[in-house]
């Protein structure tokens, strides 16, 4: 969008502008990669109580 800004209305962001946009992208990543790794995590401990279970029986 910023360069479609910057193509139709000739403008191009502030500084701040810019900051906010990679700090909201940042924290967008983070949470990406964060659930992944939980995701990661808890799939593991599920495999591992589904072969305790299996041993069970």
């Amino acid at each position: 969008m910023i360069i479609a800004g910057w193509i139709v209305f000739n403008q191009f962001p502030d500084r701040w502008t810019l900051v906010g946009a990679a700090v909201i992208v940042a924290s967008g990543l983070y949470i990406v990669d964060r659930e992944h790794r939980l995701r990661v995590r808890n799939r593991a401990a599920l495999d591992v109580e589904v072969e305790a279970l299996a041993k069970k029986l």
